[in-house]
Protein backbone atom coordinates (compact mmCIF):
# COMPACT_ATOMS: atom_id res chain seq x y z
CA UNK A 1 0.00 0.00 0.00
CA UNK A 2 1.46 3.26 -0.82
CA UNK A 3 2.71 5.51 2.08
CA UNK A 4 0.42 8.48 2.83
CA UNK A 5 1.54 11.88 0.72
CA UNK A 6 0.83 14.85 3.37
CA UNK A 7 1.75 17.99 1.34
CA UNK A 8 -1.48 19.43 1.42
CA UNK A 9 -2.56 21.62 4.36
CA UNK A 10 -5.20 20.75 6.40
CA UNK A 11 -6.74 23.87 6.83
CA UNK A 12 -5.92 27.46 4.40
CA UNK A 13 -7.24 30.90 5.99
CA UNK A 14 -8.77 32.99 2.86
CA UNK A 15 -9.59 36.88 3.79
CA UNK A 16 -12.79 37.61 1.82
CA UNK A 17 -12.84 41.22 -0.24
CA UNK A 18 -15.62 41.64 2.51
CA UNK A 19 -12.47 42.03 5.08
CA UNK A 20 -13.99 39.13 6.91
CA UNK A 21 -11.69 35.70 7.37
CA UNK A 22 -12.97 32.07 6.60
CA UNK A 23 -10.66 29.15 7.40
CA UNK A 24 -11.36 26.49 4.57
CA UNK A 25 -10.93 22.67 5.92
CA UNK A 26 -11.72 19.25 5.09
CA UNK A 27 -15.31 18.08 4.61
CA UNK A 28 -16.42 16.17 7.59
CA UNK A 29 -18.16 12.80 7.04
CA UNK A 30 -21.84 13.28 7.15
CA UNK A 31 -21.07 16.60 4.20
CA UNK A 32 -18.29 14.41 2.04
CA UNK A 33 -21.41 11.61 2.50
CA UNK A 34 -23.19 13.53 0.40
CA UNK A 35 -20.56 14.98 -1.93
CA UNK A 36 -19.63 11.39 -2.98
CA UNK A 37 -23.40 10.11 -3.56
CA UNK A 38 -24.28 13.30 -6.08
CA UNK A 39 -20.52 12.64 -7.17
CA UNK A 40 -21.20 9.35 -7.69
CA UNK A 41 -23.69 10.10 -9.28
CA UNK A 42 -22.34 12.42 -12.01
CA UNK A 43 -19.70 9.59 -12.55
CA UNK A 44 -22.51 6.92 -13.21
CA UNK A 45 -23.95 9.23 -15.53
CA UNK A 46 -19.99 9.21 -17.18
CA UNK A 47 -20.33 5.46 -17.28
CA UNK A 48 -23.66 4.72 -18.94
CA UNK A 49 -22.97 7.48 -21.42
CA UNK A 50 -19.12 5.48 -22.71
CA UNK A 51 -20.82 2.03 -21.42
CA UNK A 52 -21.53 1.49 -25.92
CA UNK A 53 -17.86 2.21 -25.78
CA UNK A 54 -16.64 -0.92 -23.13
CA UNK A 55 -15.36 -2.96 -25.53
CA UNK A 56 -12.76 -0.46 -27.04
CA UNK A 57 -11.64 0.98 -24.00
CA UNK A 58 -10.24 -0.11 -20.81
CA UNK A 59 -12.38 0.89 -18.27
CA UNK A 60 -9.90 0.91 -15.41
CA UNK A 61 -7.89 3.14 -17.35
CA UNK A 62 -11.08 5.50 -17.78
CA UNK A 63 -11.53 5.34 -14.02
CA UNK A 64 -7.53 6.51 -13.19
CA UNK A 65 -8.22 9.06 -15.65
CA UNK A 66 -11.56 10.10 -13.91
CA UNK A 67 -9.92 10.13 -10.61
CA UNK A 68 -7.43 12.28 -11.67
CA UNK A 69 -9.36 14.82 -13.43
CA UNK A 70 -11.85 15.07 -10.28
CA UNK A 71 -11.01 18.78 -9.53
CA UNK A 72 -11.52 19.95 -12.85
CA UNK A 73 -14.78 17.75 -13.04
CA UNK A 74 -16.20 19.55 -9.73
CA UNK A 75 -14.84 23.20 -10.57
CA UNK A 76 -17.11 22.57 -14.03
CA UNK A 77 -20.20 21.57 -11.96
CA UNK A 78 -22.09 24.09 -10.41
CA UNK A 79 -24.29 22.11 -7.91
CA UNK A 80 -20.60 20.35 -6.85
CA UNK A 81 -19.09 23.47 -6.28
CA UNK A 82 -21.54 24.88 -4.23
CA UNK A 83 -21.84 21.22 -2.39
CA UNK A 84 -17.77 21.60 -2.10
CA UNK A 85 -17.21 25.39 -0.48
CA UNK A 86 -20.48 24.73 1.59
CA UNK A 87 -19.16 21.35 3.00
CA UNK A 88 -15.54 23.19 3.87
CA UNK A 89 -16.37 26.55 4.86
CA UNK A 90 -17.48 26.37 8.76
CA UNK A 91 -19.28 30.52 8.58
CA UNK A 92 -21.31 28.54 5.26
CA UNK A 93 -22.11 25.42 6.62
CA UNK A 94 -23.23 27.40 9.86
CA UNK A 95 -25.41 30.17 7.95
CA UNK A 96 -23.45 32.86 9.24
CA UNK A 97 -22.12 33.24 5.48
CA UNK A 98 -24.38 32.80 2.54
CA UNK A 99 -22.70 31.52 -0.93
CA UNK A 100 -25.10 34.28 -2.81
CA UNK A 101 -23.65 36.75 -0.55
CA UNK A 102 -19.59 36.01 -1.80
CA UNK A 103 -18.40 37.86 -4.94
CA UNK A 104 -17.27 35.43 -8.06
CA UNK A 105 -13.09 36.01 -6.73
CA UNK A 106 -13.90 35.12 -3.44
CA UNK A 107 -15.70 32.07 -4.26
CA UNK A 108 -13.42 31.24 -6.76
CA UNK A 109 -10.71 31.83 -4.15
CA UNK A 110 -12.59 28.89 -1.72
CA UNK A 111 -13.41 26.77 -4.78
CA UNK A 112 -9.54 26.58 -5.16
CA UNK A 113 -9.20 26.15 -1.53
CA UNK A 114 -11.38 23.42 -0.94
CA UNK A 115 -10.64 21.29 -3.73
CA UNK A 116 -6.98 21.65 -2.48
CA UNK A 117 -7.66 20.92 1.36
CA UNK A 118 -10.24 18.06 0.21
CA UNK A 119 -8.58 16.25 -2.30
CA UNK A 120 -5.37 15.57 -1.08
CA UNK A 121 -2.29 13.44 -2.79
CA UNK A 122 -3.48 10.78 0.44
CA UNK A 123 -7.31 11.28 -1.02
CA UNK A 124 -6.93 10.47 -4.18
CA UNK A 125 -4.30 7.69 -3.99
CA UNK A 126 -6.88 6.35 -1.05
CA UNK A 127 -9.88 6.87 -3.54
CA UNK A 128 -7.54 5.30 -6.45
CA UNK A 129 -6.91 1.87 -4.50
CA UNK A 130 -10.38 1.83 -3.38
CA UNK A 131 -12.31 2.20 -6.69
CA UNK A 132 -9.70 0.25 -8.58
CA UNK A 133 -10.69 -3.41 -9.52
CA UNK A 134 -9.81 -6.23 -7.32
Amino acid sequence: MPQPITTSPSQIAIDLSTGQSVNVRQMRWPQARVFLHRLSALGGQLGSSMGSLAGEINLAEVGRSVIQRLPELIATSTEMSELLVAGCVAEISDGKLKLEDLSVSDFARLLDASVSVTLTPETMLTFGAVSAPS
